[in-house]
């Protein structure tokens, strides 16, 4: 079951606080996506991962490294070293250029980061988005694009972009 489809029927991640993450697992068969699990920030500044009911009906699925129990909440006064590892280190050089190409201020913490980057990492199947915000007009979420490199031309088309431009997403099965 995809995230649109996890959300769609009615599992919506819940959260109280707006710093909330859908994990999502990339089966390496078929490069399809789904929606396994929540990161969220709790009241008290600490971290909690839980799965989505869905993740057991995953073809392929395993649970991640620490978090072994599909049923269970995970709860952490520091994020979790299964996403720490995905943020950018506050000693690279290059780290306010890389904020400012994800439209990042200099002083965004780690799931802001995570929810702007996506927290992938080569190789990888793990990604992370922001919660959509879905209600009956629309659905808002910032996201990175997959398979540009597969479009002729989506370069130049990417590249004429502006601020405000209005794009659709189409539904791609193959």
């Amino acid at each position: 079951m995809s995230e649109r489809t996890a959300l769609l029927s009615g599992e919506r991640p819940q959260s109280t606080d707006a710093d909330s993450l859908l994990v999502t697992w990339q089966n390496p068969q078929t490069r399809r996506y789904s929606a396994v699990g929540t990161l969220s920030r709790t009241d008290d500044r600490g971290y909690r991962f839980r799965y989505l009911d869905v993740a057991s009906d995953v073809d392929g699925f395993l649970p991640f490294l620490g978090f072994s129990h599909l049923d269970r909440d995970y709860a952490s006064p520091n994020l979790f070293p299964l996403f720490a590892e995905r943020v950018l280190d506050e000693s690279r050089p290059d780290r306010l250029e890389l904020f400012e190409a994800l439209d990042l201020v200099g002083t965004a913490g780690p799931m802001e980061f995570l929810a702007r980057s996506g927290g992938r990492r080569a190789g990888d199947t793990i990604e992370l988005l922001p919660v959509p915000d879905i209600t009956e007009a629309h659905t808002s979420c910032v996201f990175l694009v997959h398979g540009v490199r597969y479009r002729p031309g989506a370069s130049d088309v990417i590249a004429g972009l502006r601020p405000g431009d209005h794009l659709d997403l189409e539904s791609e099965p193959d």
